[in-house]
């Protein structure tokens, strides 16, 4: 058996590959992860899932293989095809992770300012809604048409869920013993921050927005003060006019045909969003309240250049560019010890 597990994007799938990486000892499973080599689609990665396919079971997980989120899908169906066509002669099962529209497109738009995007979250919406692919219906419609009804499987992501325990479940794998609590990757800014974001990616280089990624997500965490939507009001509603009654019947067909994990066969309502918007401009006051703190926390972890000595300096260069060194500091540090 092959599972393919090919997103959506922000449905868990960070934490689900490295769950799988935890795995990989057993012998009876061989995995496959983003990043891996040989590239996916390839002859070579067609060859190497075949191959492995003969003596246990084989599991993939990459959410590109469906094309990019953040255009909506817009080439899913020569994607579906072409995943189709690079294992014809395999039995394959399908796995999708679906996520409620109204929270997908939300960490959807913080991933974009993750990236360097700098649009706002209703210019967002309104590049994503013209997909039809934004319609889950559509998108597993192509996969059952490529693969078969029978081997299309669905778990949902929710808030207060394991989208790992979900997927292993999903799959009959056992998660493996680390799994006392819940993995988490690539966890998304805040929606205080994501003003923050956006205008720093407007005046900064791919460099410099990287540095800023890593010390939100890594230093400063999310924003303490309380839950917020990052989606305008009016965003959130044309969102729900949009997709609420797709995501009902979708949801409602699937648990009637078995394809939906067991444990989420009542997970078809559809909930608005309740959280308070807090304005995309730096001047509004939840924003203002996390730029200060956001200050505080950089302060507290900065280092007073002026007053490190030269040999820290110097150790420093070292270790990033050696090349940088003058010639006569490199045959100092070469020079014998006298002893």
């Amino acid at each position: 058996m092959i599972w393919v597990h090919a997103g959506l994007a922000k449905t868990g799938t960070s934490s689900i590959q490295a769950a799988l990486r935890l795995i990989r000892h057993r012998s009876r499973y061989s995995v496959w992860t983003i990043g891996d080599a040989p590239q996916p689609l390839s002859p070579e990665w067609n060859t190497w899932v075949e191959r492995r396919a003969t003596s246990g079971d084989v599991i993939v997980s990459d959410e590109g293989l469906l094309g990019d989120p953040l255009t909506g899908y817009a080439d899913l169906p020569q994607r579906i095809m072409a995943l189709r066509e690079a294992l014809p002669d395999v039995p394959i099962t399908l796995v999708l992770g679906l996520r409620r529209q109204s929270t997908w497109v939300q960490s959807m738009y913080l991933q974009s300012l993750q990236q360097g995007g700098s649009m706002y979250a209703s210019e967002f919406w309104s590049q994503l809604e013209t997909s039809p692919y934004v319609l889950w219906s559509n998108l597993v419609a192509e996969a059952e048409s490529a693969f078969g009804q029978d081997a299309v499987r669905v778990f949902l992501h929710q808030d207060g869920r394991d989208a790992v325990t979900d997927f292993f479940s999903l799959c009959g794998l056992k998660p493996p013993p680390s799994m006392g609590r819940p993995i988490r990757e690539n966890v998304s800014v805040s929606a205080t921050q994501a003003p923050i974001v956006r205008r720093f990616n407007e005046m900064s280089t791919p460099t410099e927005q990287k540095a800023m990624r890593r010390f939100l997500q890594l230093v400063a965490g999310p924003d303490p003060s309380g839950k917020f939507s990052v989606l305008p009001e009016s965003t959130t509603s044309s969102i729900g006019a949009a997709c609420r009654t797709d995501w009902h019947d979708l949801i409602t067909r699937l648990s009637s045909t078995g394809q939906l994990a067991h444990s989420q066969a009542n997970s078809a309502e559809w909930l608005e969003l309740e959280d308070a918007y807090p304005g995309d401009d730096l001047n509004c006051p939840p924003v203002e309240r996390e730029i200060l703190r956001l200050l505080s926390v950089a302060v507290a972890n900065s280092r007073d250049i002026q007053a490190r000595s030269v040999m820290a300096r110097l150790v420093d260069k070292v270790r990033i560019n050696p090349r940088d060194l003058p010639a006569a500091a490199v045959r100092v540090l070469r020079r014998p010890r006298a002893h």
